[in-house]
């Protein structure tokens, strides 16, 4: 799926570093594709995914804020949200077939997923 962000800053020491503003959150990415130069305060067409361990660490949630919460240094975020079939609604909608699978019991229900690292992916 993809989305419409601004870019916040460009990690001076890690290229592939990114913070990003995308509806109103603010997110550090890392970048795995970016076909072109791009500059602060621009705004381009991504498309956003997770990285998470294997196993998937994800629970039920009472939380219903699907602000995404920063997990130390790193890329790590704790995301929350609702699994929709295949889609993870959160800050912003996740395609992802395996969560759907693998745990059909979480269906409807809000969750808290780790992701591990999020993604940008620019669309050209």
């Amino acid at each position: 799926m993809t989305t419409e962000m601004k870019i916040l800053a460009i990690d001076d020491l890690v290229e592939e570093c990114m913070t990003i503003l995308v509806h109103g959150n603010v997110i550090e990415c890392f970048v795995n594709s970016c076909p072109k130069a791009v500059a602060v305060g621009e705004t381009h067409w991504v498309e956003i995914t997770i990285d998470y361990s294997d196993p998937l660490q994800i629970e039920e949630s009472t939380e219903t804020n699907a602000l995404p919460q920063k997990i130390g240094d790193g890329f790590g975020y704790y995301l929350n949200g609702t699994l929709e079939g295949a889609i993870f609604r959160s800050f912003i909608d996740f395609s992802d077939d395996d969560i759907h699978y693998d745990y059909p019991e979480l269906e409807a229900k809000p969750v808290k997923i780790k992701a591990d690292r999020i993604n940008l992916n620019f669309i050209v």
